[in-house]
């Protein structure tokens, strides 16, 4: 493979490069990978874009040079684009189509390597060096993991590091493409098509309080107010650009729910960290006041994780998390897409509203259909 370019900077170079990710051919891969920052908003910020085709490796700057003709490109490719590990890189392609190209928009053939490696009997969720050294035998360095991608000029090992992470991801790919098999690839694919289609989704503050941690086990007045108050924090975040742990923590929601406080002292006693209350204290007390005045909603649904708080459908879980690992191990594919907590609570959320669980549709089905679920 080709050595890193100088990192680009200008529309000429930015316009080649778009001319070539054009002219990618349905039977070529594109590697992507993207450094950002997102610790203060609710947006990732893009700091670096990486690619790597056709035996080169490309580092595009976009805070130098506009990247909406590259986006284009990226979006209509016929390649197949790979990445690792990809979900964070998926929300900042998302946000930068919108950004940049007025819509929320992606590759329409994203595969995630990471991902495949559990279809290929490797270790679920290990990282790129791991499968450097497993497919490759090559020894990543990793020393520039945490930089300051923002800075400017970056460094040459920060340059190094960030051309190695697409460098190698397209030989990673073919080695456990071959070891997955014509069997397991099916599945594979499914996942990757919910995968894309989840990204894409817009979150919508008003289901917001369905995923927040211990929702499950409030009574129906605390969880009207649970709604009403994460509906708010994601939208202020959303409309503000600011991270919603830097509004109210996730750990305080519950506890505030049921405690109603009313003064800025009464919500850091519920876990609310003062420096939030001191920034957006003029916002989150008037919540508080509206929270509090809030009637019971008997229409409103349970929370995604209310079957780990019910005894009996907590045993029943259990067991169907074994039962479905077996199926996974006899078939020889990762159990995490079956077993996860999220898809476990969601077939007993699903059955609960008479809804179709992921468990019964889609590639997951074949394996329920193993353990008479459907």
């Amino acid at each position: 493979m080709g050595g890193a370019l100088p990192i680009i900077t200008t529309a000429g170079a930015l316009g080649e490069l778009s001319a070539l990710v054009s002219a990618l051919e349905p039977e070529e891969a594109l590697s992507l990978d993207t450094e950002f920052e997102r610790v203060r908003t609710y947006h990732p910020i893009l700091a670096l874009l990486q690619l790597s085709c056709r035996g080169h490796d490309y580092l595009v700057d976009p805070l130098a040079v506009d990247i909406a003709p590259l986006l284009e490109a990226l979006l209509a490719t016929r390649a197949t684009v790979l990445l690792f590990s990809g979900g964070e890189d998926l929300d900042v392609l998302c946000h930068e189509a919108q950004l940049r190209l007025g819509r929320r928009d992606l590759p329409g053939r994203l595969l995630d390597v990471q991902l495949l490696m559990g279809f290929a009997g490797a270790p679920y969720g290990r990282g790129l060096a791991f499968a450097a050294e497993d497919a490759l035998g090559i020894t990543m360095e990793k020393s520039e993991t945490r930089s300051d991608w923002m800075q400017r000029p970056l460094s040459a090992a920060q340059l190094s590091y960030a051309a190695e992470d697409t460098r190698h991801l397209e030989r990673i790919f073919y080695h456990y493409l071959e070891k997955a098999g014509p069997v397991r690839l099916p599945f594979f694919h499914g996942l990757m098509e919910e995968w894309r289609a989840a990204a894409l989704k817009v979150p919508d503050p008003a289901k917001a309080y369905l995923q927040i941690p211990g929702a499950g086990r409030l009574a129906q007045l605390p969880l009207t107010r649970l709604a009403f108050l994460a509906a708010r924090r994601l939208g202020f975040a959303m409309g503000h650009d600011v991270a919603p742990n830097r509004v109210i923590q996730a750990a305080a929601l519950c506890p505030a729910a049921i405690s109603t406080p009313g003064s800025a002292k009464e919500c850091a006693e519920v876990g609310m960290r003062w420096g939030a209350l001191r920034e957006f204290g003029e916002v989150i007390l008037p919540w508080m006041g509206e929270m509090a005045g809030l009637e019971e909603d008997p229409a409103l649904r349970r929370a995604y994780d209310f079957s780990s708080h019910d005894r009996q459908l907590k045993a029943g879980a259990a067991d169907l998390r074994r039962r479905l690992a077996a199926a996974c191990a006899e078939l020889g594919l990762p159990q995490e897409p079956w077993c996860s907590r999220s898809v476990i609570h969601n077939y007993y959320w699903s059955l609960e509203y008479g809804e179709e669980p992921l468990l019964l549709r889609g590639f997951r089905r074949p394996v329920a259909e193993r353990l008479g679920l459907c």
